[in-house]
């Protein structure tokens, strides 16, 4: 089993993920120490279980994440801007 190689046909394939539905903007600031703009929206879906947390760095998805709900994604929202406005990103 081990000498086989690597194969995904036994593994269950899982279908795309389309483009996020309608969006709802958490936050957004413009960092002082490198002006860098920083925005957070979720993303709702009824192709996906969950809320689509999406950080956006001078408009550029710089990170996304998925939660079971949007009070969850707002509390990862809230820590992440602390974060970043420290200047941690």
């Amino acid at each position: 089993m081990a000498d086989e190689p690597f194969s995904t046909t036994s593994r269950m394939r899982l279908s795309p993920r389309s483009e996020p539905g309608p969006r709802e903007v958490l936050f957004e600031f413009v960092r002082k120490a490198d002006h860098a703009h920083f925005q957070c929206e979720v993303a709702y879906s009824d192709n996906w279980y969950g809320v689509e947390a999406l950080l956006f760095k001078n408009g550029e998805l710089f990170f996304s994440r998925l939660f079971d709900s949007r009070i969850q994604a707002a509390r990862w929202a809230t820590s992440e801007r602390e974060h970043l406005a420290k200047g941690r990103a």
